[in-house]
């Protein structure tokens, strides 16, 4: 580490432990020690980590809200998988045990159904206000997240099936125009 000293060339004499750098200013070989008091490094510090960790702890509630009202929109089985993981914070061989299914079976499954939840696809559309209706947001976010069939979402919804297309077509035309990408 170099620490420049103010002065032009010929204000200090040349000395062991100097030499002269190529702006014109001179330059120390040694390292700096740069000392500070204790007790205001603790104060910040403490500060620094109180404000962080109150940050934080905001974040991770407003996730696991958005995490729980989107989990909302999932069957039932796949809402206690990411329940059991993401929420609970339960560890991947309990909850197997509990629903009595293979450890790498329930992590891949709660992957999924993560990744899918929390897209950005769902994200804009759940957020889309005036932009799309109440059945067309429906429709585009629980074909998405539960992967529901265009015929079982007709059915559920009392609509043809030619009408559920129409209006998801709708949506993912909304979608592609408003970021330029496909919903993935």
């Amino acid at each position: 580490m170099s620490i420049e000293l103010f002065g032009p060339r010929n204000a200090f004499p040349p000395s062991a432990g100097r030499r002269v750098g190529e702006s014109g200013l001179w330059i120390l070989r040694r390292p700096l020690m740069i000392t500070l008091n204790p007790l205001n490094i603790q104060r910040w510090t403490d500060d620094d980590h109180r404000a962080r960790s109150r940050e934080m702890a905001d974040c991770r509630a407003s996730a696991r809200q958005t995490l729980r009202a989107r989990a909302a929109l999932l069957a039932r089985h796949d809402r206690l998988i990411l329940e059991l993981i993401c929420l609970d914070m339960m560890p991947v061989r309990r909850a197997a045990e509990l629903l009595q299914l293979d450890p790498g079976t329930v992590s891949r499954r709660a992957r999924v159904l993560l990744r899918r939840v929390m897209s950005r696809y769902v994200s804009v559309v759940l957020d889309a206000g005036d932009a799309l209706t109440d059945l067309e947001r429906t429709i585009a976010v629980r074909a998405h997240v539960s992967r529901t069939s265009a015929s079982a979402l007709a059915k559920s919804l009392g609509l043809s099936a030619f009408e559920v297309h129409r209006r998801r077509a709708t949506v993912i035309g909304w979608y592609r125009g408003k970021t330029g990408q496909l919903p993935s």
